[in-house]
């Protein structure tokens, strides 16, 4: 998925939300909810965070399609993934991110 939204972030497409929201389209509730899992994650990237939020991917989940109990960091971090917008130094510092 890196790769898709790096393509479509670099390509200089006139559309590129047309072909983000094609892939959005193909990820169930389950798969956002694993998403936004690995973003939370020591294993994600920076640089995939600022393209998942950046295109909106995490637009489509709602609370009750996590399939575990929800506390509030998972809430937070769900909430500052889908701005689309770099992330400031506070929210950086809170879910573990560099600054950038």
């Amino acid at each position: 998925m890196f790769y898709i939204l790096r393509y479509v972030d670099s390509s200089g497409f006139s559309n590129p939300e047309k072909y983000i929201n094609l892939l959005r389209s193909q990820l169930s509730p389950f798969e956002l909810a694993i998403l936004l899992y690995n973003c939370m994650s020591k294993y994600s990237s920076t640089s995939f965070n600022q393209l998942v939020r950046r295109h909106g991917l995490l637009e489509g989940i709602d609370q009750s399609d996590i399939p575990v109990a929800v506390d509030k960091q998972i809430i937070r971090h769900l909430w500052l993934l889908r701005e689309k917008r770099p992330f400031n130094d506070e929210e950086s510092m809170l879910i573990g991110l560099p600054n950038l």
